[in-house]
């Protein structure tokens, strides 16, 4: 038989129980529940959380996949204005090159 008091934390105070005859089991019981409950709050804020994290992670990628893109769109234009410069100094007619 157990004896003596077990302080418990509870979310945000403590909960006193004293073990005594049969109150026992019904407080127990009660902190068993209570524990069940509250594992289950904190297992649904973790799922909450990985789904924010899976959005965040595809919009992540969607921004590296537009920054790639951009990039090497800009490389384009800048291949391009090279070439036209090129052209222009060897004194060809560079409009010719383009169409």
């Amino acid at each position: 038989p157990f004896s003596g008091r077990f302080a418990i934390l509870s979310f945000s105070d403590t909960i006193n129980i004293e073990c005594k005859g049969r109150g026992k089991s019904m407080d127990i019981s009660r902190l068993d529940k209570e524990t069940q409950n509250y594992i289950k709050e904190l297992q649904h804020c973790i799922d909450v959380q990985a789904e924010l994290i899976d959005a965040q992670q595809e919009i992540i990628d969607n921004l590296k996949f537009q920054i790639n893109y951009y990039e090497d769109y800009m490389k384009r234009i800048n291949d391009a204005l090279d070439k036209k410069n090129k052209l222009i100094k060897e004194g060809k007619d560079w409009n010719e090159q383009f169409i």
